[in-house]
Parts: C-alpha cells; structure tokens; sequence
C-alpha cells in the first residue's frame, strides 16, 4: 500500500462549506487505498502527532490588510499565500513527514508552499478553484479604479504560482470549468485530468418536497466568509429582493444556511423577510421548507456545490452563469439561469407561481445530478488517475 502525505488548509471536522466538504469526502476515501498522514494548518495551537501535524497559522499575517498585502509583494508570493504562512512551522518535522511519503496530495493551491524542493516522490495537485480567475472577476466588478488594479495584480501573481505549481506536479486534478479557463491564460495543463466537487449525496434518498404544501421561502447553502457568497447574497438583496417581495405582497422569505458572523447578521437584518438560520442539524429537513434554491453568484470559479446538493434534493435552482458552471444545467429544463435582477426575480416568479414547474424542473435536477455525479465514480476514477 502506497503512503501518502495528504496536506490540506484545514482538518476536515465541524465541515461549514463546499470545499470542506470534499477535502473531507477525499480524506475519507484516501484512507482506505493509501497509508495516509496529515497536515494541516490551524487557528489554536500547534499539535504534532504521529500522524497529524497541525501548525498554527500567523494570527497577524493572516488578516486581508494593506500591511501584508505590501508583506506579500516583499516576500515575492501571492497574498493567499503569505496569509497562510505558519506562525513556529517545524521543518524537520515535516520533512519527515515527506521523506516517509511516496506520494504528496496538495489540496489547495496556496498549500503548495510547503512541498520540499527535494521532494522525490509523486506530487498531486488538486485545485479546488481556478484561483486567478476568482481574483479576475472580483476586479471587473469593482467599482473603485485602484482596488480593481490591485486585484487585477494579484490575478496575474495568483496565475503565476497556480501554473509554477501545475508545472511542477505529477498529476493536477480540476473541474472541467476550470481546466479550460486555466489553459486559456496559457497553462500547460496536459498533466490535468478532471475531478468533480460534489455535494451532500445523501439527500438522493429523501423524498421529494411537496411544494403544494410549501410556503415561498426561498433557500441559500454556503457560508458567508467566503467572500463571493456573500457578495452574491448581497446582489441579490439589494437588487431583487425589493422587487420580489412587493411583487409577492411580501409573502416571499429567504433562509440564509450556513457560516454567518454577527455582524453580518446585523447587516442582513435591514432587510424583511431575510431568516439567519446559521448552521443546521438536518439540513434535510432545513431544504425541505424551502420552494425555490437560489444562488446569484457574481464572481468565482470551479464547481459550485451548493447547486449539487441543492440538485440532488431535488430542488428548482435559479442560479446566475456563473453559478452554473461545470455542472450539466439546461436552462428550462433542470434548472432556471439568470444574470440581470429583472431576469432572476421574473424565473423565482415563475417557479412561485406554478408548484408543477417546480416539481418538473427539481426532479430533472435530481435526475440529472444522480446520473450524473457519483461520488463514488469520481473517487474510484481519482484513484486509478493517481496509481497511473
């Protein structure tokens, strides 16, 4: 059995996103094909065992400030990077780690700092994000001129150390969305092959919702530290949810699932009709309440899973262009796409108006997602990628 060293942002417990989510689904399966030691980065304290190293992040460095946006210029690295710098990393500590493996899995771009030059063994590179493209979309919707350059910057240092890393893997796993706009802005991506970001596949075995019975609530999945949510959520408010609510004599709500900081539930509670739900027991039943999945994203890249674990309940799904990406939507038929507020508020209406579309266009989405998107078929199919 092959040993792996499988290094990752965070240890995959008390799982708040998407990305968590699959690190955790990965580092499930890799267990039982692999001899698998961990490490990872964290927020407490640093703890070293025999088969965890957790290091403690630099508190300071890790803020999005000025001061270390300029650290990050001096140090010659992507911002993300220099965030995620260990406050006491022991070296020799893990480059024993990597002397012991044979093989490397780096999730997350900015993890590959870690990866000693002198590493002789295989190196896996999986991307959870075209990470350039990100910083790319957040420029052109900035309105501010400077900020919009210095993100457009950082773009280009971000690309610059995705395609150095790309380069110097063995393997690179990313969504198809990803591969392509990665190879557009000149990566090499022969060594790529593609891996899927799945959601919560348990919900293929609930019913379906009754909509018949549902009042019109209206649902989003995914934490608002994560700056494109939350971005989307608030394009969503303040350009259709005024819209909406008179157009449905405010009898339409929201329900916010996911990370939400206090002060942004002092921000969301300007607006009526907005519920905070923060995390779920059973997010089952949390879904169940809900007519209508919506996620208007404005920037981001790689696999959306939120739409999938929305698809796999069988939810109707009004989601922007980008929100669709890498996943097989057809517009009318599983799900409904829209990028200008007056379109999305008009599909919301069209699935509150008529339970029988809802009903149609969520159980294509459960279909289309079952079909589809196997956890099972992407992992086997990683795997076998991996022992070429």
């Amino acid at each position: 059995m092959k040993k792996m060293l499988f290094i990752s942002p965070r240890e995959p417990v008390n799982v708040a996103g998407g990305g968590l989510y699959k690190t955790k689904r990965l580092l499930a399966y890799f267990r039982e094909k692999f001899h698998v030691k961990e490490f990872y980065l964290t927020e407490s304290s640093s703890v070293s065992q025999e088969n965890i190293y957790q290091v403690k992040i630099n508190d300071k460095k890790y803020q999005p400030t000025l001061a270390n946006l300029i650290g990050s210029y001096i140090e010659g690295v992507p911002l993300s990077v220099y965030r995620n710098t260990p406050e006491d990393f022991d070296s020799r500590r893990f480059n024993e780690l990597a002397s012991w493996a044979d093989i490397i899995f780096v999730d997350h771009f900015f993890m590959y700092q870690f990866v000693p030059d002198s590493f002789a063994g295989k190196i896996i590179f999986h991307e959870h994000n075209a990470e350039f493209n990100i910083w790319e979309r957040r420029a052109s919707i900035e309105g501010n001129i400077l900020k919009s350059l210095l993100l457009k910057r950082e773009a280009k240092r971000v690309f610059q150390y995705e395609k150095k890393s790309a380069l110097a893997s063995d393997l690179v796993f990313a969504a198809p969305n990803d591969i392509a706009c990665l190879k557009d802005a000149g990566c090499d991506t022969a060594r790529f092959a593609t891996t899927y970001h799945l959601g919560e596949d348990s919900l293929l075995n609930t019913a379906l919702n009754n909509f018949h019975g549902l009042e019109n609530n209206l649902v989003f999945l995914g934490g608002l530290d994560w700056e494109p949510n939350f971005n989307g959520v608030l394009w969503f408010l303040e350009n259709c949810w005024d819209t909406l609510r008179s157009e449905t004599n405010g009898e339409v709500k929201l329900h916010l699932i996911g990370k939400i900081s206090e002060q942004q539930k002092v921000q969301l509670s300007e607006y009526s009709g907005v519920v905070c739900l923060g995390f779920v027991d059973d997010l089952n039943d949390a879904l169940s309440q809900a007519k209508v999945f919506i996620c208007p994203l404005q920037f981001g890249s790689g696999m959306k899973v939120k739409n999938i674990t929305a698809c796999y309940k069988g939810l109707p799904v009004v989601t922007t262009s980008i929100g669709a990406e890498s996943i097989e939507f057809v517009d009318g038929e599983n799900c409904l796409i829209a990028d200008q507020p007056r379109e999305f508020v008009d599909a919301i209406r069209s699935l509150l108006d008529s339970n029988e579309l809802c009903a149609e266009i969520g159980a294509n989405a459960r279909a289309m997602s079952e079909k589809q998107y196997s956890w099972e078929e992407m992992l086997n199919s990683m795997y076998l990628e991996i022992i070429k």
